[in-house]
């Protein structure tokens, strides 16, 4: 009996486990001093991507306060694959719906949203991939932005 539970015990724990597998691969957070984002200073991220053979999802995750004034968010993201070959995508992210409320996580005064900027993507070389990201939004200093995060996921 006691070899049973713990037979149980054993499986109940592999079980949650495999269930827990997370498919990300990369995920960090760049701070934006005193939550104001300057034109001049671009977040950058460095992923080291091994697997060709799978297809990825790309997320830009935006933390933004009540004192951000705008309801979207103007970015240049440019991505730089290990050979040196670069690409510049313009996206406008919307932060508030069209009666101006918050998208995504409020908590207190702090919003998070996930936005999904590449979805299912495949890499044709394996290394360090380079993201960096800029807002365009007309104003040299933009208020309210804390932080800036990127996230890739493997596609199951």
């Amino acid at each position: 009996m006691k070899h049973l539970r713990y037979l149980i015990f054993l499986a109940v724990i592999l079980f949650s486990n495999s269930c827990n597998k997370s498919n990300t691969v990369f995920k960090q957070t760049g701070k934006i001093p005193d939550a104001i984002w300057l034109y001049s200073q671009p977040v950058t991220f460095t992923a080291d991507l091994e697997d060709t053979t799978s297809n990825y999802n790309i997320f830009i995750v935006i933390t933004h306060n009540a004192q951000y004034p705008y309801a979207n968010l103007w970015t240049a993201v440019k991505t730089v694959a290990p050979d040196g070959k670069s690409y510049t995508d313009t996206i406008n992210m919307f932060l508030a719906d069209k009666d101006y409320n918050w998208i995504g996580k409020t908590k207190g005064k702090t919003t998070v949203v996930k936005y999904l900027y590449k979805d299912t993507v495949g890499i044709k070389q394996s290394g360090e991939y380079k993201f960096s990201i800029k807002h365009i939004m007309r104003k040299d200093k933009l208020e309210g932005v804390e932080k800036i995060g990127l996230i890739i996921t493997k596609v199951k």
